[in-house]
């Protein structure tokens, strides 16, 4: 599986026009991973997503207080629930209230509801029919912008996007849409997939179709804006991106994309890095910040390795990844998402008497007792699998003489001998299982009733001390 390098430094574009061209020509290719070479015919700075490696962080992570409504655009056969993590994450700071999901068959009930709660900041959008063309249905999008500031009394809205919403948002800014502040695009196919060119091509051959013809059409919009020899070959997508030109001086874009996973592309190759359907040479959009979100690679037994990290920045996962929710806020808010205040601490228990610590300390004891016990119980686990072993060998000699009886000239004696070898055979197997997973319970349940009976002691101890100590 391709893997790249650690992404470090404040930026590693070989193309950014904030250098003089003569230091650039002279920066080392290895500052740019090799797989995104690609990458480079783009004028961007490639950016990279900050690691979260800390479970405590993580967990601790706080959303912080949104400057104007956020409306979450999903992407290609999706539902607005692409945005349930990013919605908890949001509305979990009070500052930030849920408004609801956007239905253009429902706008009506939705105005209604939002009358009723125009402090509202945080909106998902549910697109009628998620397989229609950015073109269709980028109209939605225009009608829940209006209703979402005509409701809370904002001048401008922020567009959080995943894959195809992407181009949505922008099909909508094509249309006319100026009241959008920031436009943060999640894993977007900005010059297409190959997936969608080989699903597309597959479709006008009448070979396959990955829906039914009539519902091919967003699948045609999302084909590579360019084909072999550099010919456009989407033409749609082509113009969007000359029209992004227009919009970048007033609407601050900024590009998000995961990598880790081998992706199809169009070079020599034919796959790429990416996030396993977009690659990642296909997200940047000239005039936005573009990130890049891989993998930490820690070494196993690391203090926060953690495997299977390839799959971490894929191109579902990677919009329910607390790294992706620091970095959108940063980019809507300018101000990170910050770690929970800590809570107050607790009053402290009262001291056990004397007495009671004495007993504690010699149920400790017992305790301790009954864990050095734990290894004669996983020796008789294993004697007891062994036990069930032999009947299983038994079973074994049974089948093969019954084999060697059928071959003799005597199939029916054969197989009947041969049956009762299976019997026995399962029979050995099952009672090998199940003497070793009681013995097991057995030596689990006294490790499980240890541990609490030290944790207690522990804690009486701690309180005594304190108690001296006061």
């Amino acid at each position: 599986m391709s893997q790249i390098p650690p992404i470090s430094g404040p930026s590693l574009s070989r193309t950014s026009p904030t250098r003089p061209a003569a230091e650039r020509a002279a920066e080392p290719e290895r500052l740019v991973p090799r797989d995104l070479m690609e990458l480079s015919k783009f004028d961007v700075e490639i950016r990279p997503v900050r690691h979260i490696e800390c479970t405590e962080e993580a967990m601790a992570l706080q959303a912080p207080s949104l400057e104007r409504p956020v409306l979450m655009i999903h992407g290609l056969a999706q539902h607005a629930d692409t945005w349930v993590n990013f919605k908890n994450f949001f509305t979990a700071n009070p500052d930030n209230p849920d408004g609801g999901i956007f239905h253009v068959d429902r706008e009506e009930s939705f105005r209604e509801e939002l009358g009723q709660n125009p402090q509202a900041r945080v909106f998902a959008i549910d697109l009628s029919d998620n397989l229609r063309s950015p073109q269709v249905v980028a109209g939605e999008v225009r009608r829940a912008i209006t209703a979402i500031l005509e409701g809370t009394g904002a001048d401008q809205v922020d567009l959080l996007t995943h894959s195809m919403g992407g181009l949505v948002a922008r099909e909508a800014l094509r249309q006319g849409e100026d009241r959008v502040r920031n436009l943060v695009m999640v894993a977007p196919p900005s010059h297409g997939s190959m997936e969608a060119t080989l699903a597309s091509a597959l479709d006008e051959g009448s070979l396959y179709s990955h829906y039914p013809g009539e519902k091919m059409e967003a699948m045609h919009a999302l084909r590579l804006e360019y084909g072999s020899g550099g010919k456009i070959s989407n033409e749609w997508l082509h113009e969007l991106n000359q029209d992004w030109q227009n919009h970048s001086d007033r609407v601050r874009g900024s590009v998000i994309a995961g990598v880790g996973l081998p992706t199809p592309d169009a070079r020599w190759k034919g796959v790429g890095l990416g996030d396993g359907m977009v690659a990642a040479a296909n997200a940047p959009l000239e005039g936005a910040e573009f990130y890049i979100a891989q993998p930490n690679n820690l070494e196993p037994g690391s203090e926060h390795f953690r495997d299977f990290q390839q799959f971490r920045y894929n191109h579902m996962q990677i919009v329910s990844e607390p790294e992706i929710f620091r970095q959108v806020s940063e980019l809507l808010t300018g101000a990170p998402a910050s770690p929970a205040a800590p809570p107050a601490p607790a009053s402290p228990r009262e001291a056990p008497s004397r007495a009671e610590l004495s007993q504690t300390l010699q149920q400790t004891a017992e305790a301790r007792k009954d864990m050095a016990a734990v290894d004669t119980l996983r020796q008789i686990a294993h004697s007891r699998r062994l036990g069930g072993m032999e009947r299983t060998l038994v079973g074994s000699g049974i089948l093969t003489a019954g084999a060697l009886t059928a071959a003799a000239g005597a199939p029916l004696v054969g197989i009947g001998v041969s049956v009762l070898g299976l019997a026995f055979t399962a029979f050995g197997i099952l009672q090998s299982r199940r003497n070793e997973m009681e013995a097991h319970v057995a030596a689990d349940a006294t490790v499980r009733l240890a541990h609490e009976a030290l944790n207690q002691a522990e804690d009486a101890i701690h309180r005594t001390i304190r108690a001296d100590a006061d």
